[in-house]
């Protein structure tokens, strides 16, 4: 590298990010993805949609964006385990997709409220614009030509299209593999040079292997001191000391998967089908992506391939100018890359690659405009000044790159980017889960306001989960199994219902059963039989007739209030409100009319038994429902069925495979319950007569999730398909489940970076 230090890059890097981010810096904007659901239910009601969202901002906002709200709220508490998901799922230190890269886990950490975008973007544009500066830079290139390669690069269609994903920090820190071949160090240095740079890319993800790929073809044909032996030697010892550092990861993406599941591969993106591609940076969107229901996104602002016209021609002078061995290094570079991002997405997947090297041909193609740069500075005519010739060069890429990567930036007004709760903060808490009717409160989103949501945008390596969910695409779940009784089974205590629809009620009036009403001897007073489950008592009567409504058991007696939440059904109908937990079997009713008992039987009765309850008519944006028998977080099974015998009309009963089932069977004690839940961790206080079965609402994952009961360490065992149960004896006990990784992994883990520390440290002089 040469010597001295240039101020190109600080006044390039000063310069894009001041006029990328001038919105956020001097007016008041922020960069919020999330604002974009304003287009979407229950937020389209109450402020009226947002204007022509863009995709890349709702994409963010319901998958990247979630996870990032979740790590600045819960911090390391949501690191193993992330309870707002999909009913729970491993937390952000698992893999990349959860929000666990570098970049996006800094700025979630460092940033002040409402600046966790704005501080991401920040971050991946200067860790790009400075890690390819620095690498040109190591290659022999001056500052302006570095300056030219380092910009082509940061506003790319790989590296600018993915700011706003997980993908983002993998693409700012990928030119950075090229550090331990270029810094020219020797000895351990070197092995401690790759195993930071390896770590870092490692934690970024898949996107980032081409770049180690290109890291390790640079160290076999410029090996440097020592030769290929020792580089490769370096290399590999790196690996293996990364590797006991990342175990942590591994292990927890493994353990947080259900027991048998197959690994789920992702599919690489489409390819380049046309070189145009390369040059045109708005195509046409994909018509059969599947996005929530409610908004109509713009085209998106560009594709991973798209390099401009511009950088092209730099790029193709530098192909024919550059020194033969540079030349043919990043030409082969460009040609290889090129071709796998052109090449059948079946093939890629039967080869085992799952993401395109866009992000190799990217840098590639930057460092050859960069040596185009340098050749048209050395040929100017002799007294004109070369800087000049390279900042028109630089001047030209900024100008035809930075506004298609300006174009991504989703800024909003600082006082839009909150969105408002569909649920009264009382009932946002990790033990009672919403979902949301037809695209309400898209998948994931509940991670961002504090929700916990039984829905996910995908179930990676969760079939069983997921199929009795039946989600369909994006998560969104049809009305008939939003109102199914398997939803409450699955953790579900609320249902969202977007307003003006009114859906809900309109199948609760449908699914009604008549009622038979015998007359006593008593004025006014019917014999009937109230079903399991009564919801509400219907009567043919008109509101108007000031009508009430006494219910009468052997053990309960109670006035019934008026309900409305089918009043929009039949104006011909008044229906009110049967208690929670009202007993089955034969009753009493008795019925006013007016101030006077009557004396005939109503023209027509109706029992409800759907167990939903509105408890939030037409408040922020949604109508709220309530399954009356959600079961609680933890609770002791009142009774065990065997596995696909369909769901136990009792709430507490729970099913279990055929070889746990004659032991769980007779654990039927009785008692009290008294939990408290938190993200990774489940405590309760249990008090029953006999041997009983403690369920908890926490997906069964046995490496991950362990049980203790009085401090001892047992064993757990999967119900209803994939909750986590654990037997108790009688007495009081005190029962914890607590999401841990072993210590022999930390302890690998702690090994590997004492071990970089070690090769970090300067040799001591003898």
């Amino acid at each position: 590298m040469p010597s001295g230090v240039s101020r190109v890059p600080l006044l390039v890097s000063a310069v894009l990010l001041v006029v990328l981010l001038f919105p956020a810096l001097f007016l008041g904007y922020r960069v919020a993805p999330e604002a974009s659901l304003r287009s979407f239910p229950p937020w389209r009601g109450l402020s009226g949609p947002y204007p022509d969202p863009s995709r890349e901002a709702v994409r963010a906002a319901t998958h990247l964006g979630p996870r990032l709200a979740t790590i600045a709220r819960d911090r390391l508490g949501a690191a193993l385990w992330n309870p707002w998901i999909g009913g729970g799922r491993p937390g952000w230190l698992a893999s990349p997709e959860a929000g666990g890269a570098p970049l996006p886990v800094a700025a979630a950490l460092a940033a002040r409220a409402g600046w966790t975008w704005t501080a991401l973007v920040a971050l991946e544009l200067a860790a790009a614009l400075l890690g390819t500066w620095w690498v040109l830079r190591a290659l022999g290139l001056a500052g302006w030509p570095a300056a030219v390669g380092a910009t082509a690069y940061a506003l790319s269609g790989a590296a600018a299209g993915a700011w706003l994903s997980w993908r983002g920090s993998a693409l700012a820190l990928g030119p950075l593999a090229l550090a331990p071949v270029l810094a020219r160090v020797e000895g351990r240095k070197r092995v401690a040079a790759w195993a930071v740079v390896l770590l870092a890319l490692a934690a970024s993800g898949a996107p980032a292997l081409g770049f180690v790929a290109l890291a390790a073809a640079v160290a076999t044909i410029s090996p440097g001191p020592g030769g290929r032996l020792r580089a490769w030697s370096a290399l590999l010892a790196a690996a293996v000391v990364v590797g006991a550092v990342a175990l942590p990861r591994v292990w927890l993406d493994r353990a947080g998967r259900e027991p048998g599941a197959a690994a789920t591969r992702s599919q690489p993106a489409p390819p380049i089908t046309a070189w145009k591609d390369l040059v045109v940076p708005s195509p046409e969107p994909d018509a059969g992506a599947a996005w929530p229901a409610g908004a109509a996104p713009r085209p998106q602002a560009g594709n991973p391939g798209y390099l401009g016209l511009a950088v092209l021609i730099l790029a193709a002078v530098g192909a024919a100018t550059a020194p033969s061995r540079d030349r043919g290094l990043w030409l082969g570079v460009a040609v290889a890359s090129a071709a796998i991002a052109a090449a059948p997405s079946a093939l890629l997947v039967r080869a085992g690659v799952s993401h395109r090297p866009f992000g190799v041909l990217a840098l590639a193609v930057a460092v050859l405009a960069a040596h185009g740069t340098r050749s048209l500075m050395a040929r100017l005519p002799h007294g004109l000044p070369a800087a000049a010739v390279g900042c028109a060069a630089w001047f030209l890429v900024t100008a035809a790159l930075l506004p298609g990567a300006a174009h991504r930036l989703p800024f909003a007004p600082a006082a839009e980017i909150a969105l408002q709760p569909p649920i009264p903060p009382a009932a946002a808490n990790l033990s009672e889960r919403v979902v949301g009717l037809l695209g309400t409160m898209p998948p994931d989103i509940g991670a961002t306001l504090g929700i916990a949501d039984v829905r996910a945008s995908s179930f990676p390596n969760e079939p069983r989960y997921a199929a009795l969910l039946g989600a369909g695409s994006g998560g969104e779940i049809s009305v008939s199994r939003a109102l199914d009784r398997e939803t409450a089974r699955l953790g579900a205590r609320y249902l969202l219902e977007p307003l003006p629809l009114r859906l809900v009620s309109g199948e609760i009036f449908a699914g009604v059963d008549p009622a038979r009403l015998a007359a006593e001897t008593v004025a006014g007073r019917f014999r009937t039989a109230v079903p399991r489950a009564a919801t509400r008592f219907g009567l043919a009567v008109p509101e108007n007739r000031r009508t009430r409504v006494w219910l009468e058991a052997p053990t309960r007696a109670v006035e019934l209030e008026p309900d409305r939440a089918l009043r929009s059904e039949s104006e011909a109908w008044s229906w009110f409100a049967v208690p929670a937990g009202f007993p089955a079997g034969g009753a009493t009713v008795a019925v006013k009319e007016s101030g006077v008992f009557l004396t005939a039987a109503p023209a027509a009765a109706a029992w409800d038994t759907s167990g939903l309850r509105l408890v939030a008519a037409e408040d922020r944006g949604v109508r709220l429902w309530k399954w009356d028998e959600t079961r609680p977080f933890v609770f002791l099974a009142t009774g065990v069925r065997p596995d696909g015998s369909g769901a136990p009309a009792d709430p507490t009963t729970v099913t279990a495979g055929e070889r746990s089932l004659a032991r769980l069977a007779a654990l039927d004690g009785h008692g009290a319950v008294a939990a408290s839940v938190h993200a990774a961790r489940v405590e309760a206080r249990v008090a029953c007569d006999r041997p009983a079965l403690l369920v908890a609402q926490v997906k069964y994952r046995p490496a991950l999730w362990r049980a203790t009961v009085n401090g001892a360490a047992v064993a757990t065992t999967r119900v209803d398909g994939v909750w986590t149960a654990v037997e108790t004896p009688a007495g009081a006990s005190r029962v914890v489940l607590e999401a841990r990784v072993p210590a022999w992994v930390w302890s690998l883990a702690g090994a590997g970076l004492a071990a970089i520390a070690l090769l970090s440290l300067p040799r001591r002089r003898s």
